[in-house]
């Protein structure tokens, strides 16, 4: 974690710096084989779910996190609010 100005100035978005950044250092890297990507399908809309059947975010967090106050329409509005205002 860092909160050096210099990197964080770096990242600016819309006008806003965020608060602090996270720090890696990669170690190895692979690059996928470019054939199991065409294999996948994952380039074809007819292989993709449909999205109205895909649970939303604020659902998601709703049921792994078990907060107090945690309900999905609590955490929607803490996700909207946080878009809105906090959001770099």
């Amino acid at each position: 974690m860092t909160r050096e100005p210099e990197l964080l100035e770096r990242m600016k978005a819309g006008g806003k710096e965020p608060l602090l950044g996270i720090v890696i250092e990669v170690e190895e890297c692979y690059i996928q084989c470019g054939k199991a990507l065409k294999r996948s399908g994952l380039w074809n809309p007819a292989s993709w779910a449909d999205p109205s059947t895909l649970p939303k975010g604020a659902e998601i967090l709703a049921a792994h996190s078990k907060m107090p106050e945690g309900s999905e329409a609590a955490i929607r509005g803490r996700l909207e609010e946080g878009y809105k205002n906090r959001l770099y």
